[in-house]
C-alpha cells in the first residue's frame, strides 16, 4: 500500500510538470483545461471529499473493477487495458484532462494487475488526486524549465524504481477479478 502511495505522488509530480510545458506550448487549450478544472480547486471540504474519496473509488471499481475484469474475460490483458483506459480518459471530457486520464489509466491498470487488486488502484488514484491539489499551493506559480525537468526526471525516475519495487511484491495474476 505505502508503495503505491508513493506511486501516486511520483506520478502527479511527473504528469503535473509534464502538463506544464503542453499548456505552456499550446495557450488556447491552457485556457480551456484551467476553465474547466478551477472549480476542483477550491479546496473546500466538499471539493475534497469529491476529488480526492469519492471519485477515485468510483472511478476504480468502474473502469479497473469492472470494465477491465469484464474485458479481461474476452481479450487479452493489454487490450483490456487500452480499452478501459480509452474509456477512463473520454470519462474525464476534456481533451487534455483526457490524454493525462488514459495514460493514467493504462498505468493504474496494470499496478491492479501487477497488484491482483483494485484496493491499489484506490489508493493510487486517492494519493495521485490528493499530491494534484496539493500541488498547486505547493509549486511556485511560473517555475522555470530548469525546474521543471528537474522535478520531471526525478519523479520519472521514482517511479521506475518503486515500480520495480511493486513488481517484486508481485501477486499471482488475478485473472479475471480485481476486487479481490
Amino acid at each position: 500500500m505505502a508503495l503505491c502511495s508513493l506511486l501516486g505522488i511520483e506520478c502527479e509530480l511527473a504528469a503535473a510538470f509534464i502538463l506544464g510545458f503542453i499548456l505552456d506550448a499550446l495557450p488556447g487549450m491552457s485556457d480551456t483545461y484551467q476553465e474547466h478544472m478551477s472549480p476542483l480547486l477550491e479546496n473546500d471540504l466538499s471539493t475534497i471529499l469529491l476529488v480526492v474519496i469519492i471519485a477515485p473509488i468510483l472511478e476504480e471499481l468502474i473502469f479497473r473493477g469492472l470494465i477491465l475484469s469484464l474485458s479481461r474475460k474476452f481479450l487479452p490483458f493489454l487490450a483490456a487495458d487500452i480499452i478501459q483506459a480509452g474509456l477512463f480518459g473520454i470519462y474525464h471530457m476534456n481533451l487534455v484532462q483526457g490524454i493525462y486520464a488514459f495514460v493514467l489509466g493504462l498505468f493504474i491498470g496494470y499496478l491492479v494487475k501487477c497488484t491482483g487488486s483494485v484496493i491499489y488502484g484506490i489508493c493510487f488514484h486517492v494519493v495521485f488526486n490528493l499530491t494534484g491539489l496539493l500541488i498547486d499551493d505547493l509549486m511556485p506559480d511560473d517555475p522555470n524549465t530548469a525546474i521543471r525537468l528537474t522535478i520531471i526526471t526525478a519523479a520519472l525516475a521514482a517511479i521506475l524504481f518503486t515500480l520495480m519495487r511493486v513488481r517484486k511484491t508481485d501477486r499471482p495474476d488475478m485473472g479475471n477479478n480485481p476486487l479481490r
